[in-house]
């Protein structure tokens, strides 16, 4: 009897070891429990992490998208900030040709005003013949006097073809000498 009285204690001492044993896995248990809490919180807080770095990196390439600047050579390690979005240079843009076509337009209409004026001044001139300038040599005798009463018909005209002629003392003409004798409009269109 004493064999089944082992067993028996063998039995007991196999239920405290259990027991132990239960207990030593249930605190292994616990302890692996904390592992994967720990393990799943350290794992959360990466994807958190990523759906953030994710979110700045699609920012950043969407800022890129909306940003324009010109050629710049960048050294290794420069922050480049850019000032101007892509809308903003585009009304840039657009409120230049505007104003280009404005001027464009405004060019046009002045060279057309201009074409009609030299157009007009053209058929009001047909009717002028152009006078020309002639000489005249002094013969013994003359006078300026009597010289501008011989091409114009009056003496009216004596001081401005002395003027017109550089002479200095307009009585005394010298013989052999040759004058510049203009059309009668060139002294009527100056002013007195």
């Amino acid at each position: 009897m004493e064999v089944p009285m082992q067993q028996t204690n063998l039995e007991t001492d196999k239920a405290k070891l259990d027991a132990k044993g239960s207990r030593v896995l249930k605190y292994k248990d616990q302890g692996n429990s904390m592992r994967f809490i720990f393990l799943t919180m350290v794992l959360f807080g990466v994807v958190i992490a990523l759906v953030m770095f994710q979110g700045q990196i699609t920012t950043l390439f969407t800022q890129d998208t909306e940003y324009v600047a010109n050629r710049v050579d960048v050294i290794e390690g420069q922050t480049i900030r850019l000032t101007q979005s892509v809308r903003d240079q585009q009304q840039a843009i657009h409120s230049f040709e505007v104003r280009f076509a404005d001027n464009k337009n405004q060019t046009e209409q002045k060279f057309q005003e201009l074409e009609q004026r030299i157009l007009q001044i053209e058929k009001e001139m047909q009717g002028f013949h152009l006078a020309q300038v002639t000489s005249y040599k002094v013969r013994p005798g003359d006078t300026l006097w009597s010289i501008t009463v011989r091409h114009y018909g009056t003496g009216k005209y004596m001081l401005p073809l002395a003027q017109y002629n550089n002479l200095s003392n307009p009585r005394h003409v010298v013989s052999g000498s040759i004058l510049k004798i203009p059309p009668a409009s060139y002294f009527s269109g100056l002013k007195k």
